[in-house]
């Protein structure tokens, strides 16, 4: 009736039941902890101080985990010490994959990389893409491990591109990626010639077929508003300095 790694939607329900299966195997939800980092931070509906923010990383990335079927375990916030992180990540021994935000850089209060190093190992650090280059991939003794940046936009696009693709894949998808589209530059645009980067972007339809990309606002990695109001995420290949408008590159939707 159904194929293997397909989420089941409430017709595949409708279609098991025609057929009389009142019940079907199923993958569990990976179970994810998710911790931030940062003295500078402060939970949602705390009173933040003139040097803190609120720390938006893990309400939206409980939210987007949840939408890619997984589980959280909530962790909270991790100051800026070695120790207060060695003692949160050592308690996700029960997790299916660690997920942190902040503390993965270079700053002299960035202690990710060595606490992770300690636990477990370090499979990849600081990759060639923007926003979000100081991405961690690892292991906290066996369970795997994504430490994302801290800055909000930065965060939210590494989930995209890694994050929910190994949720996915925990839960025996067949397919983990979002849909890619051929997209109309709408606009001159420069990007570094040495990173992948992925511009937010609006989409307008077009007589041709292929929708026009244009900027959805500012694109520093501390700005939300220009991912909230943006439709997909163009990407510029590594290599290209320039897009001219007219160009066509290609595209993750957004949902």
């Amino acid at each position: 009736m159904l194929p293997l790694g397909r989420r089941l939607r409430p017709v595949d329900i409708a279609a098991c039941a025609a057929v009389g299966g009142s019940s079907v195997w199923v993958r569990r939800r990976p179970r994810v902890a998710v911790l931030s980092g940062g003295d500078e931070l402060v939970p949602v509906g705390a009173v933040p101080a003139p040097h803190q923010v609120t720390d938006s990383n893990a309400a939206m990335l409980a939210a987007a985990i949840d939408e890619a079927g997984g589980e959280v375990i909530a962790l909270g916030i991790a100051g800026d010490s070695p120790d207060t992180l060695r003692e949160r990540l050592n308690g996700t021994s029960g997790c299916d994959l660690i997920i942190t935000s902040g503390g993965v850089s270079v700053g002299r209060y960035d202690y990710v990389k060595q606490v992770v190093g300690e636990l477990g190992a370090i499979e990849a650090w600081r990759l060639a893409v923007r926003p979000g280059k100081p991405l961690l991939i690892g292991r906290v003794g066996d369970v795997p491990m994504l430490g994302l940046p801290g800055n909000p936009a930065s965060a939210a696009v590494t989930f995209e591109l890694f994050g929910r693709p190994a949720l996915l894949a925990l839960q025996g998808a067949t397919i983990v990626h979002r849909r890619r589209v051929a997209l109309r530059v709408g606009q001159d645009l420069e990007t570094p010639a040495d990173l992948e980067t992925y511009l937010r972007v609006r989409l307008t339809d077009a007589s041709d077929g292929v929708p026009v990309a244009t900027l959805s606002g500012g694109q520093r990695s501390s700005m939300l508003r220009s991912l909230a109001d943006a439709d997909a995420l163009l990407m510029v290949p590594v290599g290209v300095a320039r897009a001219p408008a007219g160009a066509v590159l290609t595209g993750l939707e957004l949902e």
